[in-house]
């Protein structure tokens, strides 16, 4: 399997968009009016620190796991350290015991190839990753 990659810049629509959609997932419902503003709230404060940490990421997904590049450095994460693979509206996220990382569908999904890589990778990955919801 060739390795996919791809660069992300993120913007605040799509980051509270990812953080909506996982709090629904964790707490199997969709937030409320009040709910919905205070997570928008908080993700807002969060996208503005991750913004000036990491303007722009780079990833590398293959066999052997997830790489994401950015200026505060790389991590690496390996296939048997990922939690689970979520699909929501916006794209993947990617959850460790310690945290997520979220890659844009737009970016990911440009051409057949690439989705039929991704998918690749998840197949390959069944059986380490607990669940792909």
């Amino acid at each position: 399997m060739s390795v996919v990659q791809f660069d992300v810049e993120y913007r605040l629509s799509e980051y509270r968009a990812f953080v909506l959609d996982h709090f629904a997932t964790v707490t199997h419902k969709r937030p409320g009016f009040f709910t919905s503003i205070f997570v928008s709230a908080v993700a807002a404060i969060t996208f503005a620190l991750k913004k000036y940490k990491m303007p722009l990421c780079s990833f590398e997904i293959d066999e052997g796991g997830i790489r994401r590049r950015t200026k505060a450095g790389e991590i690496s994460v390996p296939w048997s350290e990922v939690a689970a693979i979520h699909k929501y509206s916006r794209g993947l996220l990617i959850e460790k015991s310690h945290g997520g990382i979220a890659t844009l569908r737009n970016t990911v999904f440009r051409g057949e190839d690439c989705v039929e890589e991704i998918h690749a990778v998840e197949r390959a990955k069944w059986g380490q990753v607990q669940k792909c919801t």
